[in-house]
């Protein structure tokens, strides 16, 4: 069997001297693992880096490891390589996909796009912005709808007002945007739900609004990995959050 896709190399990990077992989010195939073979003294290594999005061929056969190779596309690993918190970020960013949906059964056709969009802009300026940090909670939140979180952040679960304005908490245990005049007898079981998470508006985005935004996501990926008692997704999160909010507290 033989696959084409555009992906995004999520993992690389060594087979032998000159080896390497690479795993990729695909564009139309979901998770996709395959044996690199001979280029570890190659010049063609580098198309193999973390964070490369790429046009790969996967070859298999049945109950084997397939054999997979790239065609390089554009290197986002490279454009920051010299920018060490930002290539952490990557690192971590796609240790997370890889430890999330490498057993997943599902495509995950909308994820790979939103993470090409948060790359191009992550490595746009040298320092890590508000911007990018309000893009990351978005690309981690599409992650978590694509394990089952049903987020509804358009409108009211109780009153169906949709006046963004208006639509101040979200609910821990629905995911579902509540309304000011709703939530206002329950704020203090609610999550703050920032602007950019109900439209993505940017507009007098602050500090505040991204830790906000982190604190909803932190709750339902600890709470999706405990459900499905996935203790490593919950370690590559935690690392990733904690750089974050590290992040956070130095703007």
């Amino acid at each position: 069997m033989i696959i084409t896709d555009t992906a995004l190399i999520v993992s690389r990990r060594p087979l032998g001297e000159k080896s390497f077992l690479i795993a990729c989010l695909t564009k139309n195939n979901g998770m996709i693992s395959g044996m690199a073979k001979n280029i570890g003294n190659s010049k063609k290594l580098s198309y193999y880096e973390i964070g490369n999005h790429v046009k790969i061929n996967h070859f298999s056969n049945e109950n084997k490891l397939g054999i997979i190779s790239v065609e390089l596309i554009k290197s986002y690993s490279l454009d920051i390589i010299n920018n060490h918190k930002k290539l952490n970020i990557v690192i971590l960013l796609c240790e997370l996909i890889y430890i999330t949906f490498k057993n997943a059964e599902t495509s995950h056709t909308a994820a790979l796009p939103q993470l090409i969009f948060f790359l191009e802009s992550f490595q746009q300026t040298d320092i890590i912005t508000l911007g990018d940090l309000a893009n990351l909670t978005l690309v981690v939140r599409l992650l978590l709808q694509e394990m089952g979180i049903n987020f509804q952040v358009n409108k009211c679960i109780v009153c169906d007002i949709k006046e963004p304005s208006q639509l101040i908490y979200l609910s821990p245990k629905s995911a579902n945007a509540v309304s000011l005049n709703c939530g206002a007898p329950y704020k203090e079981k609610l999550f703050h739900l920032p602007l950019f998470l109900i439209n993505n508006d940017r507009t007098n985005l602050t500090s505040q609004d991204v830790i906000n935004g982190m604190k909803i996501i932190d709750f339902f990926m600890k709470k999706i990995s405990i459900e499905y008692f996935n203790s490593e997704s919950i370690a590559a999160w935690n690392a990733l959050y904690s750089k974050i909010h590290k992040f956070l507290l130095d703007l």
